[in-house]
């Protein structure tokens, strides 16, 4: 936050320090990124996703969506496949504060 004069002078008021005033919605989109830990292995997997990497310039990120059905910033799932060997492409996508969304989309392998 960032303060000003308020324009009537009865004291100060709290903006936002991106400039945005109340109300409006932030002008710039988020950037969704995310890492997985293993990004291979044997079906079923257990896979850690960390959006953590995921922000926003002007504002804060609200949601966290994944492919799956999952939410949150960081999680485990588990995948798995009948057809080996098997890509799996996974997708995240963030909305920001200002309505904005992002997505990435990452490959997992299983065998």
């Amino acid at each position: 936050m960032s303060w000003r004069s308020d324009p009537a002078g009865v004291g100060m008021t709290s903006s936002p320090a991106t400039g945005v005033g109340e109300g409006e919605r932030s002008p710039t989109p988020p950037v969704a990124s995310f890492t997985m830990s293993p990004a291979e292995g044997e079906s079923p997997l257990r896979v850690l996703l960390d959006a953590s990497g995921s922000h926003d310039p002007d504002g804060e990120i609200v949601s966290y969506a994944w492919s799956f059905g999952g939410s949150g910033k960081v999680l485990y799932h588990v995948f798995e496949s009948n057809i080996i060997p098997s890509s799996v492409v996974v997708t995240l996508t963030v909305t920001d504060d200002g309505g904005h969304t992002a997505t990435c989309a990452r490959s997992l392998v299983l065998y």
